[in-house]
């Protein structure tokens, strides 16, 4: 009797062993206080955590609730690694809210109990006062089908995170994700119909397939074959702005005639004054150098031994001028791109600037890739230009982590809207023009097609010592800031 009581005991005991430890997540604050909102439009509440457990751990799926969407990682955390999840809250309702939201983990019956907090004077007017996914249909069987797309490399089969997936039809984009670290993007593709999956990857040959999917087609395979050549330097024009203009045909110069009503500081470049012109002619004449190129090493895109440290602060524009023609969306996924190759020597900043400032992401060692994107992905438009205040921050941040022997620069993603009450051009420019003689670089990404805009960003780009590239509605070829970073943090190069 008295075995039977012991091999009885020692079940229990190993049951309440498995089952019944202990949260092994430690969170560095389970509460976040949006405080004082004054125009509410979702923003993210974003919850950091390290597993301090010795097994690893994967959060358990949860309902979708109408006010709640929770993006929880998506892959299982390891013993000593941190990790980020991301709460989102929908309401239409103004006033103090105080919103519970309960997790479970695969390795305990304990409840994770956070709480998003604060205080809405108003919503915003294109804010979504329900979870998107709550109450959605059901697509009609036959009709649609979940077609998960895996990109992997050719020659080692390895999963390929951070790929750029573009899935078309008859010309026409049905849809445009990044993959994740399985290498996987989901997507609702119609059955009986054939698509066009074009795949991006920096360092990889771009891949365009030609699939038909019906209701037995099951995942999607795109196989990527990584560039092996040495890769040549661009030849880089001989003025420091590299330009991407669109072409623009003769009957659609038209379109472009209309006067341009602008404000403030872009009032100013109408027309180009002398000094201007005589500015972009010394810059033209004047040839930059090229460092002769050294045998690249096989560490990623951005070796060790050829690039030097970055010290990079995204300046982004969150106007509500940047809502149209998908310009945020497009610049979100070249800075993911950019943030794909950087290495832990590197810095990342991110501010945003509309009717207020706001340091969206303090400095950051680049390997936190993760953590970086969740809130690259956060990012709305809304509110009116205030981009004097944005520029002043993003130099403050730089002197404060300059990097002596590296790459500082500051990377203004704008559509031209340029706009300040009292800063003139002039004061502008001899700001940049001041903080490039100190080794601070300004780049500058345009959106814009308005000319007096154009003729600001590059000339802002000139005095800065960077480049002025331009992103069009519908380009697929977002390397820019990569091309970018690479020509300016390789070693001998003129900083």
């Amino acid at each position: 009797m008295r075995f039977f009581t012991n091999i009885l005991l020692f079940l229990l005991l190993s049951q309440s062993s498995v089952f019944g430890q202990k949260n092994p997540l430690k969170w560095v604050d389970r509460s976040y206080n949006y405080g004082v909102v004054d125009s509410w439009d979702n923003p993210p509440a974003i919850f950091e955590f390290i597993n301090n457990g010795n097994k690893p751990v994967m959060f358990l799926p949860i309902f979708y609730e109408r006010d709640i969407h929770v993006e929880l990682p998506q892959k299982k955390i390891q013993p000593g690694e941190k990790g980020y999840l991301t709460v989102y809250y929908y309401t239409d309702k103004t006033g103090i809210f105080s919103r519970k939201v309960t997790l479970y983990v695969n390795v305990s019956h304990d409840p994770i109990n956070l709480t998003v907090k604060g205080t809405i004077k108003s919503i915003y007017a294109n804010a979504l006062t329900a979870c998107p996914t709550f109450g959605s249909k059901t697509p009609e069987p036959g009709n649609t089908a979940q077609h998960p797309i895996v990109v992997i490399d050719k020659f080692t089969r390895d999963p390929i995170e951070t790929a750029m997936v573009e899935v078309r039809r008859r010309s026409r984009p049905e849809f445009r994700g990044f993959t994740n670290d399985r290498g996987l993007v989901d997507g609702k593709l119609g059955v009986g119909n054939t698509y066009t999956v074009e795949a991006r990857k920096t360092g990889y040959v771009t891949v365009e397939d030609e699939v038909y999917v019906n209701k037995g087609s099951g995942w999607i395979v795109v196989e990527m074959e990584p560039i092996r050549e040495e890769e040549p330097i661009a030849q880089i024009e001989s003025r420091p702005t590299r330009e991407h203009e669109p072409v623009i045909e003769p009957e659609l110069e038209a379109l472009f005639e209309e006067p341009i009503v602008t404000s403030n500081l872009n009032d100013q470049f109408d027309e180009p004054s002398i000094e201007e012109i005589v500015e972009e002619q010394l810059a033209e004449a004047e040839p930059k150098v090229i460092p002769e190129p050294e045998p690249e090493v096989n560490d990623g895109l951005l070796s060790r031994k050829l690039y030097s440290a970055n010290n990079i602060v995204f300046l982004v524009d969150v106007s509500g001028s940047m809502r149209h023609d998908q310009k945020l969306d497009m610049l979100k996924m070249s800075i993911k791109q950019l943030v794909s190759v950087l290495r832990d020597i590197d810095n990342v900043t991110l501010i945003t600037y509309s009717t207020t400032t706001n340091e969206l992401l303090p400095t950051t060692k680049a390997d936190e890739k993760a953590y970086i994107n969740t809130l690259i992905d956060s990012l709305k438009p809304g509110g009116w230009t205030n981009g004097v205040r944005g520029l002043q921050e993003a130099y403050e941040n730089v002197e404060k982590n300059f990097l002596s022997s590296g790459n500082n620069q500051i990377i203004l993603a704008t559509d031209g809207e340029f706009n300040s009450s009292s800063f003139s051009q002039d004061d502008l420019m001899d700001l940049i023009k001041e903080k490039s003689e100190a080794n601070i670089k300004l780049s500058v990404v345009g959106f814009g097609q308005k000319e007096s805009a154009q003729r600001m960003m590059k000339r802002m780009a000139n005095k800065g010592n960077g480049s002025y590239m331009q992103i069009l509605p519908e380009q697929t070829n977002l390397d820019l800031l990569v091309d970018e970073i690479k020509t300016n943090s390789r070693i001998n190069s003129t900083y």
